[in-house]
């Protein structure tokens, strides 16, 4: 074996890909935003322009809605032709596997051995897994990692800052076309660079040495901040954003956009325990003031309380940090003197930068796997017909009665569902309008604080929608209280039952209301 191209670096990569591809083979597609997100793309594809109103449900067509997120579904949506959604589990594993190398490798070039620089990226993507989807959030994930990077190396004087600059400004404007996560670069860029303005003063360690740094920094922020102006869109890009990040029914009722909690699940509680132990870390630092990157993750951990879908930033910033300042703890000087099973022996040979070499092997795995994908050859693993669409989480054993419906419906259908299978609907049932998914930022929080009283509270509320909306068929959760309530009701009859999913019909002679 050629080590000057099996590196361990190499090896990680492709031992992530490979476990990630057979893990993810079902959980990848359990977001209904992956569905959605290949019809506006194909959508954008198919018109050559970006729609400006709602077409995929009944109550909202023709209202305002645009595709935030148009570049990454885009994307998606050449992918899915050239390779389905076997490509699009490759293309999320491979992003995710470039930022998993890249977190070996600096672990690695601290002094910790292999087996412990590894049982840090199991804890660090076991932490951040519950946001490994098909989705362009993935995107933000890298984006971030790579921002932080070239923090880490500006304030280590590994870069220039007109190096950085080079980076970063192309780098704000792809992200702003792929998703809004671009916002958070934004804060993260301020924060290196107000903390390091602010080190400067108080005599902490700081890259600025002349006022002229801190000018260009400064207009290096500015810069980046306006590349989101930089889109198809205009103004109409950030309605979205704004109605996201504002709305006060989203923490309520969405996971990802709920408090930390850690009662909730493993996920709550792991990234809880990694930001205690981080902190832990940063405090164990001897010999030298601390940083002002390995302050920007304590900020993170707090919005990751807020929110836990910062939780994956907060992880893929705190362990790059980490391995920047793990050899000023004193716990490090202790695991040194337990052998080299947990720290690189002094005269260990350097471990060298990344350089090209790093991503031919990998390179040219994910081009076997593209190729097989795209030739349709169903090799198990890597190659086309491996993903499984979850039969737990959307109704895909009424798919065959459901593409009838389709295809003797005319188009524009009304069809009744619960949001989390809309995304579904809209993808294989293209001749039907669905009643709602999860753009959230369309539906607005009146309509979505509604909706949640109608499946948790009071499901009478259907009726509401029934007698405003000529739909006749209703595919809700099978095991919810609006389930029980149809079960019950006189206009209203049960067609079919998924792992899921209950599929209801409206009787040819409506009555009013519930049988007594």
């Amino acid at each position: 074996m050629n080590r000057r191209w099996w590196t361990p670096d190499v090896l990680m990569f492709l031992g992530f890909a490979l476990t990630m591809l057979v893990l993810k083979r079902e959980a990848s597609m359990v977001d209904p935003g992956t569905y959605w997100h290949v019809v506006v793309g194909d959508k954008i594809l198919d018109e050559g322009t970006l729609p400006r109103t709602d077409w995929l449900t009944f109550p909202f067509a023709g209202q305002f809605w645009v595709p935030q997120q148009w570049l990454g579904e885009v994307i998606m949506a050449i992918t899915h032709r050239l390779a389905g959604f076997d490509g699009l589990l490759l293309m999320m594993v491979t992003a995710l596997g470039m930022m998993v190398t890249l977190f070996f490798h600096r672990l690695r070039a601290c002094g910790l051995s292999i087996i412990v620089a590894m049982v840090c990226i199991f804890l660090t993507v076991g932490f951040s897994a519950y946001h490994f989807l098909i989705r362009p959030i993935i995107f933000t994930m890298l984006a971030m990692t790579w921002m932080f990077k070239l923090i880490l190396d500006f304030e280590n004087q590994r870069i220039s800052i007109a190096r950085m600059t080079a980076w970063l400004i192309p780098l704000g404007i792809i992200w702003t076309n792929i998703h809004g996560g671009v916002l958070a670069g934004i804060v993260t860029l301020w924060l290196a660079i107000g903390g390091w303005c602010l080190a400067a003063i108080i005599r902490f360690p700081t890259p600025i040495r002349t006022w002229a740094d801190v000018g260009k920094l400064v207009a290096m922020g500015v810069a980046f901040t306006l590349t989101p102006l930089v889109n198809p869109l205009g103004f109409d890009l950030f309605k979205p954003w704004v109605a996201i990040m504002g709305s006060k029914v989203l923490p309520k009722y969405v996971i990802e956009h709920s408090p930390l909690n850690l009662f909730k699940d493993s996920f709550h509680l792991g990234i809880f325990c990694f930001g205690l132990f981080y902190t832990f870390m940063l405090i164990s630092v001897k010999r030298i003031r601390p940083k002002v990157s390995w302050v920007i993750p304590l900020v993170w951990f707090a919005l990751t309380i807020k929110s836990i879908r910062q939780g994956p930033l907060f992880a893929s910033m705190g362990i790059l940090a980490m391995a920047d300042f793990l050899p000023w703890t004193h716990w490090y000087a202790r695991l040194k003197t337990a052998g080299p099973w947990f720290i690189r022996p002094d005269d260990a040979p350097p471990i060298p930068p990344m350089g090209w070499r790093v991503w031919v092997i990998p390179g040219l795995f994910v081009a076997l796997c593209a190729g097989l994908q795209m030739a349709k050859v169903p090799v198990p693993v890597i190659g086309s017909g491996w993903i499984v669409e979850p039969s737990g989480v959307y109704p895909v054993e009424m798919l065959p009665q459901l593409k009838e419906l389709n295809d003797r419906s005319p188009d524009g259908t009304p069809i009744f569902n619960d949001s989390d299978f809309g995304g579904y609907l809209s993808y294989h049932l293209p001749r039907l309008r669905i009643f709602m998914d999860d753009r959230y930022e369309l539906c607005g929080d009146e309509w979505l604080e509604n909706y949640a009283q109608m499946l948790f509270k009071e499901p009478e509320r259907f009726d509401g929608y029934a007698n405003q909306w000529p739909f006749q068929h209703a595919i809700i959760d099978r095991k919810g209280k609006l389930r029980k309530y149809l079960d019950q009701h006189a206009n209203w009859e049960i067609v079919q039952e998924s792992d899921c999913a209950a599929w209801f019909t409206r009787k040819a002679k409506p009555d009013s209301g519930v049988e007594k």
